[in-house]
């Protein structure tokens, strides 16, 4: 039988004098970074295997025809030719560190 300090494996040894860890030995915790999670996973296989089922296929290619799918319709031109860039137009004057310097002067009689 396996004493308690045989059934652990030993933690890592800090490198550096402060007895902290550093990154190089720092144990590791969770899932590595950028790895999906089982949920993510199993999410978008099974919406793979629906876009990929031909009969959804074909009834969304009529649903879209059809006109009763704009969501879609909209999706597949920003597929096919990209989606179109947003412009926000603004009229007037306006002067960013202006606008800083009187948020300054505020802040200083708040306090």
């Amino acid at each position: 039988m396996a004493t308690p300090s045989e059934a652990v494996p030993p933690l890592p040894v800090p490198i550096n004098s402060g007895g902290r860890w550093t990154p190089e030995t720092a144990p590791r915790a969770g899932r590595p970074k950028g790895c999906l999670n089982k949920t993510t996973i199993e999410v978008k296989e099974l919406a793979q295997s629906l876009i990929e089922n031909p009969e959804y296929r074909r009834n969304l290619m009529e649903r879209i025809t059809a006109g009763e799918a704009p969501q879609m319709e909209v999706l597949m031109w920003f597929y096919a030719y990209g989606k179109p860039k947003e412009r926000v137009e603004h009229s007037g004057d306006f002067n960013l560190a202006e606008v800083i310097k009187r948020a300054r002067e505020r802040a200083k009689g708040i306090k």
